[in-house]
């Protein structure tokens, strides 16, 4: 009999209750999935994941797209190019500005200035997405002899330093990548440039991708990141031994397998976080579990404390440790030692214990 894949059957109790609030106020207010997490306590990355599988209905509907929620499945809100619904959102007023008569007059700078936004950042979306704009508006400001004689389009230099790195690129196999190492060019301005200036070009790769893509078996990306997690395990073994099975503490084990302290800490708690918050612990005879550098740190300035009336800071100041250190240790490690210091104090034994 085959087993039930539960992750198909819908969200549990549990997190529909969780997340409850969250997508009260999500399908009632505009605020952001950021600003809803905080105000519920809950994460955000958790929440926008619950979204996406469980209610892709509200999800849809803030960005337009009306659909119940069986259909709502189908309906992919991101394609894998193109201009995201947020970018449309912020610059769509900016672009019929350019391409409206009114505003012929001013450049694209202007023309951002007027809408709050970057001007570069404007540019490249009218770039990428809307080419025709950009085109029609330097021939309008020609005709009507207000152009600035700006260079507009792809440079003369750029056209000649990236030419032979585009020729390359129409081969399938190469990458930009390796297409900008082999002509020394720049790999963000070879790639932005087919973008920009080569649209045919950058789809026509696309098109080798998804066909890649869909040959590829799917256990693949799985089995690398297996891989590297084997290695990143093999990495940090030695050093977690020495904390697991000889005690040591963490920055010890670090320093003792040639690793960054932060970084094994940071691998501790991120995959063996019982390890991680055991680690450079030790068990007295009470049975209390203490740092064991701490308990050694603070042993003698304990014993003295029990056995006599002298005050706590002299003691401290005397064997050179910070006073507030100690006193915080005693009360959530030793709170008996406080005690029996407590009987000496109202016994009247206020004698001091002799340095030897």
């Amino acid at each position: 009999m085959k087993s039930i894949d539960t992750r198909r059957c819908g969200p549990k109790p549990e997190t529909v209750a969780k997340y409850a609030e969250a997508v009260s106020l999500y399908a009632s207010t505009g605020l952001s999935c950021r600003r809803i997490c905080l105000m519920c306590g809950v994460s955000e990355s958790g929440f926008t994941a619950y979204l996406n599988r469980h209610r892709r209905d509200l999800l849809l509907a803030r960005y337009g797209h009306e659909a119940d929620r069986q259909a709502a499945k189908e309906i992919r809100l991101w394609k894998r190019t193109g201009q995201t619904p947020q970018a449309h959102k912020k610059y769509i007023g900016a672009v019929q500005a350019c391409d409206n008569e009114e505003y012929i007059g001013c450049n694209v700078s202007q023309i951002a200035r007027e809408f709050n936004l970057d001007g570069p950042a404007l540019a490249n979306q009218l770039r990428a997405h809307y080419p025709e704009i950009p085109v029609r508006r330097e021939k309008e400001r020609r005709r009507l002899c207000i152009n600035d004689n700006q260079q507009r389009g792809a440079r003369p230099q750029s056209v000649t330093a990236y030419a032979a790195a585009i020729e390359m690129l129409r081969d399938e196999g190469c990458t930009i990548r390796r297409a900008a190492e082999a002509c020394g060019v720049s790999y963000s301005g070879l790639k932005q440039h087919m973008l920009f200036y080569h649209r045919e070009l950058a789809e026509m790769r696309r098109s080798y991708s998804r066909k890649a893509a869909d040959g590829r078996p799917r256990s693949r990306k799985k089995t690398a990141g297996n891989a590297r997690r084997e290695s990143v395990s093999g990495k940090y073994a030695p050093a977690v031994s020495l904390v697991s099975d000889r005690g040591m503490s963490v920055a010890a084990a670090a320093a003792e397998c040639g690793l960054n302290p932060e970084s094994f800490r940071s691998y501790l708690h991120r995959n063996k976080p019982e390890l991680a918050l055991s680690s450079g612990m030790a068990v007295r005879a009470d049975g209390v579990r203490v740092l064991r550098r701490s308990a050694e740190k603070y042993a003698e300035a304990i014993r003295i404390s029990e056995t006599t009336a002298e005050d706590l800071k002299s003691i401290a100041a005397r064997l050179g440790l910070t006073y507030n250190s100690l006193s915080s240790f005693i009360r959530r490690s030793s709170p008996m030692s406080a005690a029996r210091h407590k009987e000496h104090l109202l016994s009247g034994h206020n004698g001091v214990e002799n340095e030897v």
